[in-house]
């Protein structure tokens, strides 16, 4: 076990709550809750309880509604071989109330998921919140206490104007509804959040899940500006099992894979995972912010397991 290693494992609470890992096709093979959990004994060994929010991956394919529903009824067996999770259905642009009620069939669907490639556009990643974020999610995630995971694109990210203007407009207009900004409100490029968190902080209704957020900055931000009640741990499995890394550079930011990562590693210096990566820049956070070992265990279950009402 190397330095790294052992900083983390001593940083890890008992209980661990992911509030944001992906189950079914990715790059042509199915994932399951069962590989979900194996896959994080590795990561967590000594943890007494292990489970998670379970969201579907949001594959382009997922545009055909029947493909869709059938990605449902998959959430829904994983969830009844995985009573102590939860999970998220994808929501797509032209969702109704009705559409998106009817998605509903497991006590434990908690939210939805939206994702920028189901934007009727070519340039997804320059799209709008609102053209793949139908705003019947929001009032079936008011009408329900239930949660949206919104994984915003566009480089500003948060500090883009009409993110940050649209995100403080919904919040307030459907206060029952929980908005979880994935990945530290998308700070890879750790100055976008660094510079707009501070715009939400009275939002009680917004989260932060840290997935695959490799540095400590970003993640820094949010605990110090919203709160640690309001931090989630995730992984963002199964990305998370691959070797890389995701690094701010210029005002945007880089992930860098194994296959780049031989054409430059010298001496001694080797690649983690994902996972691995993002733990350590976590407990660097938290370390900075001089966290006692209640606050960490909220990031890790508590907040989590009290937002999904479970």
């Amino acid at each position: 076990m190397n330095k790294q290693e052992n900083l983390i494992k001593s940083f890890l609470p008992s209980k661990i709550f992911d509030a944001h890992a992906h189950i079914g096709l990715f790059s042509g093979k199915n994932y399951t809750a069962k590989d979900f959990i194996l896959s994080q004994k590795e990561y967590f060994p000594h943890a007494e309880v292990l489970c998670g929010n379970l969201i579907t991956f949001p594959d382009p394919s997922l545009k055909d509604k029947d493909k869709r529903y059938k990605s449902v009824l998959f959430l829904k067996e994983q969830l009844d071989l995985s009573p102590n999770c939860c999970g998220e259905i994808i929501v797509l642009p032209d969702d109704n109330d009705e559409d998106i009620e009817s998605l509903i069939i497991h006590p434990n669907i908690k939210g939805f998921k939206c994702y920028h490639c189901y934007a009727d556009r070519k340039d997804t990643f320059n799209a709008e919140i609102d053209e793949y974020l139908p705003e019947s999610a929001w009032r079936v995630a008011d009408k329900y206490k239930m949660c949206i995971t919104l994984h915003m694109v566009k480089d500003a990210a948060l500090s883009d104007e009409n993110n940050l203007s649209y995100i403080k407009q919904m919040a307030e207009k459907y206060p029952n509804a929980k908005l979880i900004l994935a990945h530290c409100a998308r700070g890879f490029a750790a100055w976008t959040v660094v510079e707009a968190a501070k715009e939400l902080k009275k939002y009680t209704n917004i989260y932060y899940d840290v997935a695959a957020v490799c540095e400590s900055p970003a993640i820094y931000e949010c605990i110090r500006t919203a709160g640690v009640k309001r931090i989630l741990w995730g992984s963002d499995y199964a990305i998370s099992d691959m070797n890389g890394k995701c690094v701010s550079f210029g005002d945007g930011f880089i992930w860098i894979y194994e296959n780049e990562f031989n054409k430059i590693k010298t001496g001694e210096l080797s690649i983690k995972r994902i996972e691995s990566e993002s733990l350590l820049a976590l407990r660097q956070a938290c370390n900075m912010l001089d966290l006692t070992n209640k606050d960490i265990e909220d990031i890790f279950y508590n907040n989590a397991t009290e937002l999904f009402r479970l």
